[in-house]
């Protein structure tokens, strides 16, 4: 099963305690043009799946902003409360899912990172068990998540919901009962992933700690050191676990992170110049940026973006 595309300092939302889902509405949604998402905050769970384009979210959490490229076959979900907006106008032809749910008895959602949702089912067998000594169900929900081989059990069960809701109102116990199973579905696929990972170990969780954290500040002067003191760890474990576990340096995961980023602005923006794609990925300077990229893709940045600009217009 596929890994999670991309997490920020949230991985999931732990929520109890909890009755059930209670369904508020749902829909589909096709982008002919470019459209701005404005500023939102909602009382009730968000759930955006992409089917074809690509949105970019903004969430603004207690600890910070962090933005999500949402692509095609990806699930992102927003917990109640918390402001998101769109980095910039989704792209013509996004065609998506979305839902709006919530949970009975005024539940607490607690934001887990990665390494937090494994501890929590550590303590359990998976299912949605017993909270602090109280018959309430604890509820894993993913924030972001590559549905991969699941994309099409997710959206079914979508359509379902939203037929029957058409049928007999959001509002009715049926729609809450097919809500729940979506709920249920999210949870158990995320559950499925954090507990038959190939490696479940702390030396993992934290690498993949660092992966996130670099991940969210590229853009930033950033130093195995600062990456280490963020996460409360000794730069020395850090640097062995990053090596051992994902067969490159950490720094040369910073390289590689900032210039995947350094393609993707090249591609979609027309007048943006080579400095500002330098200095808006993290690199010191433009020459070294230029150094580094026509050593990776064997052309410089300006010779790429033409090529991929040439061939995203065919039609």
């Amino acid at each position: 099963m596929a890994e999670p595309a991309q997490t920020g300092s949230v991985a999931a939302y732990a929520v109890r305690p909890q009755t059930c889902v209670h369904h508020t509405g749902s829909g589909r949604l096709d982008l002919h043009k470019p459209t701005p998402q404005g500023r939102r905050v909602k009382e009730c769970f968000i759930a955006f799946l992409v089917l074809e384009g690509e949105l970019l979210l903004t969430d603004e959490l207690p600890s910070g902003p962090e933005t999500f490229r949402v692509r095609a076959g990806d699930l992102h979900i927003l917990a109640p409360g918390i402001p998101q907006q769109s980095a910039r106008p989704s792209l013509p032809g996004t065609r998506m899912l979305w839902s709006h749910f919530s949970f009975f008895q005024d539940p607490s959602v607690e934001l887990l990172s990665s390494a937090e949702a494994a501890g929590l089912l550590g303590e359990s067998d998976g299912a949605p068990g017993e909270a602090d000594g109280m018959r309430a169900p604890v509820w894993i929900v993913p924030r972001h998540v590559a549905l991969g081989k699941d994309l099409a059990a997710v959206a079914g069960l979508h359509g379902e919901l939203r037929t029957y809701a058409r049928s007999h109102g959001n509002y009715h116990m049926g729609s809450h009962m097919l809500c729940g199973h979506l709920i249920a579905l999210l949870h158990s696929l995320y559950v499925h992933r954090l507990l038959h990972a190939e490696d479940a170990s702390p030396r993992r969780a934290n690498v993949m700690r660092a992966c996130h954290y670099i991940r969210m500040n590229y853009h930033k002067r950033i130093s195995l050191a600062q990456v280490a003191e963020a996460l409360d760890l000794s730069p020395s474990y850090l640097s062995r676990s990053f090596k051992s576990v994902m067969g490159q340096g950490l720094v040369e995961f910073v390289i590689a992170t900032r210039l995947q980023a350094a393609k993707e602005l090249l591609a979609e923006q027309d007048l943006i110049s080579v400095k500002e794609v330098a200095y808006q990925t993290g690199f010191s300077s433009p020459i070294y940026f230029c150094r580094l990229f026509r050593r990776q893709e064997r052309q410089t940045p300006l010779a790429y973006a033409a090529k991929v600009r040439k061939t995203s217009r065919k039609p």
